[in-house]
């Protein structure tokens, strides 16, 4: 039952439409909210980040095309800009293409995509519908791209502190896979009070 909502979703192969996941803004979706987690404790915690891999990386057909990768910086805390930065490539010059972030929040086993057409690729996303929100890189909002490089910048607000934020590079690869995308590495931000 869980794979349903993925299959109708792979099925779609006209790149570059996001292959997970509903199109949504960024800066709503990370907006500061009163319905989140009350922060007001007295207790403190350091925030985290926890890269999600597998035993094994997306495979690419195209020679010299590897899994994109996430770089991470500190840790991230509550009013204190975070950077994360993807890379499109695992080695300079990082290629220029279409990519999108997915973001969600329940923490979920990996899906391995091979049968699907992504050979090595984990889905790291709940596949229920309605779990994962895509997210198109533009500028002047909180998720840009340069050239190959995708910058999430970031600041949590005091409702972020130790609630988990999930989320996983899509990149448009044609020729790399039957589907044309290939995925990052899952990533896990858990913000914390220091």
């Amino acid at each position: 039952m869980r794979y349903l909502p993925l299959l109708a979703l792979v099925a779609c192969t006209s790149a570059p439409v996001a292959p997970f996941g509903t199109m949504t803004d960024i800066d709503a979706l990370l907006a500061p909210s009163d319905a989140l987690m009350d922060s007001s404790t007295e207790t403190t915690f350091t925030g985290r980040y926890r890269v999600l891999h597998g035993a094994s990386a997306c495979n690419s057909n195209i020679s010299g095309q590897g899994n994109p990768l996430v770089r991470t910086e500190g840790h991230p805390t509550v009013g204190v800009p975070i950077h994360v930065d993807w890379y499109m490539n695992p080695t300079a010059p990082f290629e220029n293409r279409p990519a999108v972030l997915m973001i969600w929040f329940d923490e979920s086993p990996p899906l391995n995509l091979t049968a699907f057409g992504y050979p090595g690729c984990l889905l790291w996303a709940p596949t229920k519908p309605g779990a994962i929100f895509t997210i198109a890189p533009k500028a002047g909002s909180m998720l840009t791209q340069e050239g190959g490089v995708v910058r999430l910048t970031w600041t949590p607000g005091p409702e972020w502190v130790g609630r988990k934020l999930f989320c996983q590079l899509a990149v448009s690869s044609p020729g790399a896979n039957a589907r044309g995308w290939l995925l990052s590495p899952g990533l896990e931000a858990w913000p914390g009070n220091q």
